[in-house]
């Protein structure tokens, strides 16, 4: 049986840090691509980063309240 070519477009998708972006935005340079996908991520990741934070915070301060209220309840 002959092997399958690979096709170039799934080739793209599969190099490390290469994305969807270059063949979703027909005539945008790859380096213009690149730029945008780079942006696009850290934007993701700061929005996520704070949202954790704001987990986190909300975390501490329920227990903050509940062992205020488990101290209020020992009086």
């Amino acid at each position: 049986m002959a092997q399958e070519q690979p096709d170039p477009e799934q080739q793209l998708h599969k190099q490390e840090g290469t994305g969807a972006l270059p063949s979703l935005v027909p005539g945008m340079a790859e380096a213009e691509a690149s730029a945008l996908q780079q942006k696009l991520k850290n934007s993701i990741c700061k929005t996520v980063q704070s949202k954790v934070d704001c987990i986190l915070q909300l975390n501490s301060s329920i227990l903050s309240f509940s062992s205020w209220c488990h101290y209020i309840g020992s009086l």
